[in-house]
């Protein structure tokens, strides 16, 4: 949401890379189909894939990126703390989980990650990033998440609530120039709108113009 925001100022690469205006783009692609959200969600207009893996050490290494972006500021999107040399004379945000977010995020998480069914022991749970186009050709077996459990209790609290990848970002690494974001500041329209006028001076861009009905959209989607 974040960086399709960013997109909507003139000196900022949109996402957007379809014949839709950014504001029917915008509202396409948060819909209340959360089945379907990372098939319709916005996604990085760049493939970095190939110099880059949130995981690994892929193109850790490189100076730059051998891409021609567009004479503009780039949002790009990663989960990564090792920040690859490549990105090191980039401006970095970092969106940090508070306090006051944490619930919203565990119900994001659940809603968004995972689908259960009812079974006679109870319950299935299943991933909803399994989608075609992540599969590799000769690993199904790899492809699918499927797990039981007679506790979707437990099943939240040991996935979500106390995952270890949620905990690191409660207190993740941060530069002494990145623009750090509480998730909190995210879910109200005139914090976030004073945080992309932050990062409009940061970048010493103009600031922003009204996204209220925008953000709106995707807020009213999220109110949970």
């Amino acid at each position: 949401m974040l960086c399709a925001l960013l997109g909507f100022h003139p000196d900022i690469q949109s996402w957007n890379n379809t014949e839709q205006s950014d504001s029917e783009w915008f509202k396409s692609s948060f819909t209340s189909d959360f089945d379907s959200w990372l098939d319709n969600e916005p996604k990085n207009c760049y493939s970095i894939n190939q110099y880059y893996s949130a995981t690994y050490t892929r193109g850790d290494d490189l100076s730059n990126l051998p891409i021609n972006f567009a004479d503009l500021w780039i949002p790009l999107h990663t989960h990564k703390f090792n920040i690859p040399n490549w990105m090191q004379h980039y401006q970095i945000i970092t969106i940090m989980l508070d306090q006051p977010s944490l619930k919203w995020f565990y119900k994001s998480k659940w809603r968004k990650r995972y689908s259960a069914r009812k079974i006679d022991d109870g319950y299935e749970i299943t991933q909803q990033e399994h989608r075609d186009s992540y599969k590799i050709a000769g690993f199904e077996s790899q492809n699918l998440y499927k797990v039981k459990t007679n506790s979707l209790y437990r099943f939240i609290r040991n996935n979500i609530i106390e995952d270890n990848f949620t905990h690191l970002f409660k207190n993740p690494p941060v530069g002494k120039n990145d623009i750090v974001i509480p998730l909190s500041e995210l879910l109200e329209y005139k914090s976030i709108i004073d945080n992309l006028q932050k990062i409009a001076n940061t970048l010493q861009i103009i600031p922003y113009e009204n996204l209220e009905n925008i953000y709106n959209h995707w807020r009213n989607l999220h109110d949970y």
